[in-house]
């Protein structure tokens, strides 16, 4: 009997330890230490929804396609759609610099977000241990792409009354004007807000008057003049002009604007005007006039401005101003 007993007490002693030691792994449970945003979305803006970025190395969340220029009057008080972590606990400063949990709706934020400036999120892990920090920045265009912004650049010469022609090279803003009927240029360094200093054009090619176009390039200025001999001038320094190789062989009637690769311009051929550029475009048993675009009758070709861009496509173009040849003044 008593071995018997022995082997009834060992027996519960047994299913004692295997009911103990089930029970230990059951409440010891393991939490995730997973803290990052999986995903992220904006409401839509203007019906269109914008793809955002999450680098996860850097905590930053942004958006690669800038949205329209007006669109902080959307996202000044915008949904958060999508926002998708492994704990769902998200918090942020509030107005008094303390943490706030933001209240989610499964993957949506219920509360609408001021996203017009840098937000910052912390997002807590399942466990509780471990967290995360990432800043939203919502890009938003600063300038239309389909208008003209002008910044005042202070007084050149009391004296000039008359029309003016500007251009960049390198790190200064050159201004042609006439001045007792002679060519004159006036430069500043960009960005100097100091005075204005100015020489007299050497030469008379442009037979003091403006020229009728001219741009910068790879270093140097190119321009037309009033003569229309078809000849481009070039010049490093926008007082000593030379005619061009770089157009040699060409009757050029104007030039328009430069790319990050060539310089575009109306060339003339057989009394006919075609846009062309510096880069070649024409190809073998192929002449001008079946390989190139004839300029239009209402064109711009007078009073040239112009400013280049990139679309979203990285692809670049031209926005021209001017008056075209039948424009009434």
């Amino acid at each position: 009997m008593r071995i018997k007993f022995l082997s009834i007490i060992a027996s519960l002693f047994m299913v004692s330890f295997v009911i103990t030691s089930c029970f230990g792994d059951d409440n010891d449970i393991e939490y995730s230490p997973d803290a990052t945003i999986h995903a992220f979305e904006l409401d839509t803006i203007y019906g269109i929804n914008y793809k955002f970025t999450i680098d996860q190395q850097k905590g930053e969340i942004y958006n690669e396609d800038s949205l329209p220029v007006h669109a902080d009057t959307i996202i000044d008080r915008i949904l958060i759609k999508t926002l998708t972590t492994a704990s769902g606990i998200i918090t942020m400063k509030n107005k008094d610099d303390q943490d706030s949990i933001i209240i989610m709706d499964g993957n949506q934020v219920m509360d609408s977000m001021d996203l017009r400036k840098p937000v910052t999120l912390k997002v807590y892990a399942p466990n509780y241990q471990q967290t995360k920090t990432y800043t939203i920045n919502v890009r938003v265009h600063k300038y239309d792409p389909d208008s003209l912004s002008w910044n005042y650049m202070g007084e050149i010469d009391n004296t000039i009354t008359g029309e003016q022609k500007a251009v960049i090279l390198g790190d200064d803003i050159l201004n042609y004007t006439i001045l007792n009927k002679k060519l004159n240029v006036f430069w500043r360094q960009f960005g100097s807000k100091s005075s204005w200093t100015s020489a007299l054009v050497e030469g008379d090619i442009f037979n003091n008057t403006l020229p009728t176009s001219i741009l910068s390039y790879d270093g140097k200025l190119y321009a037309t003049s009033s003569i229309n001999d078809g000849i481009v001038y070039e010049s490093t320094n926008g007082t000593t002009w030379t005619a061009s190789e770089l157009f040699s062989n060409r009757t050029v009637s104007l030039l328009l604007a430069p790319l990050s690769n060539k310089i575009t311009f109306i060339e003339t051929i057989n009394g006919k005007k075609y846009f062309n550029s510096t880069d070649e475009i024409k190809k073998a048993k192929i002449t001008d006039e079946e390989q190139l675009q004839e300029v239009p009758k209402d064109f711009p070709i007078g009073n040239i401005s112009y400013t280049t861009y990139s679309t979203a496509t990285k692809r670049e173009g031209i926005m021209l101003i001017g008056k075209y040849e039948n424009q009434p003044q």
